[in-house]
């Protein structure tokens, strides 16, 4: 509770103060993979390029990525989803808890998820469908602070394997055979293991870094997603937007949300035209 405290103080300071406060980012949302596969054999692949929030409007500021989905529907009612995410991200600002000082920070993640989940259509509307997938996300997450102090230049740095698990519960509605949205809502458990840093437990305290392997942190991630396709065209374009909600108690750096904007490329697209019951 007194920590987080004085985060709510800091960040009521740089209200007040320009400039103050570089936030290390521990955690980042990924592009949730909600596949459109009604029938055996469907599969899809994607690819999207995703941003997080907030944006900042500092000049070489930035935060983008790159999502690779895939699915496949082994039986009727059930699917598995493998998806790659990758993201680099930089911020920067003075440093509160060093007045004087100025820091750059550069992030690197990395993720490999795996998944398994179950499919339903009502009965009294096919046009809607019900998902339910579990899995499991394996990677790293590295921050690179490069600061200024007077005129001397250092180098900070905190590496860690993080592994996540999901549960993802989501809800289709298909208006049409071309359009179709989405609501999702992933609960997620982040566990931060293997962590090598050369800040000073000072600085992992004040960066709120020192108690990342003290339990995992948890998140709710509500989406929704919106897609478009064409008659006689494989392909549809794909956009999602994702909010990032912390549950724990103990309070934890993190990007707000996320946002998406990719290709579909739909490998059963001939197999629901000809058998419309399927869609």
């Amino acid at each position: 509770m007194k920590k987080r405290i004085g985060v709510l103080l800091v960040v009521t300071a740089c209200v007040l103060l320009p400039a103050c406060y570089s936030p290390r980012y521990a955690y980042c949302p990924a592009t949730q993979n909600i596949p459109q596969v009604h029938q055996k054999n469907d599969r899809e692949i994607a690819g999207s390029y995703s941003g997080s929030f907030p944006v900042s409007q500092q000049k070489a500021n930035y935060n983008t990525g790159f999502d690779v989905h895939a699915a496949w529907a082994f039986s009727k009612h059930f699917a598995a989803m493998l998806n790659a995410n990758f993201h680099w991200e930089k911020n920067g600002d003075n440093d509160t808890f060093y007045p004087g000082d100025t820091s750059v920070l550069s992030y690197k993640r990395h993720f490999t998820e795996v998944g398994l989940g179950y499919l339903a259509s009502p009965r009294y509307n096919p046009r809607m469908q019900f998902q339910m997938f579990a899995g499991v996300a394996i990677g790293k997450s590295n921050i690179y602070d490069d600061y200024f102090s007077g005129s001397t230049q250092g180098g900070r740095y905190h590496e860690s394997n993080v592994t996540k698990l999901f549960l993802q519960p989501a809800v289709i509605f298909m208006p049409s055979r071309y359009v179709s949205a989405a609501l999702s809502s992933r609960f997620t458990g982040v566990i931060f293991t293997r962590i090598h840093s050369n800040y000073s437990p000072t600085e992992l305290s004040n960066y709120l870094l020192d108690s990342l392997t003290v339990s995992p942190v948890f998140f709710w991630e509500p989406a929704f997603t919106l897609t478009i396709g064409w008659k006689k065209v494989p392909l549809k374009i794909q956009a999602q937007g994702s909010l990032a909600v912390l549950l724990n108690h103990r309070f934890v750096e993190h990007r707000t949300g996320n946002f998406a904007l990719g290709l579909v490329a739909d490998f059963s697209r001939k197999k629901m035209k000809s058998n419309p019951s399927g869609n």
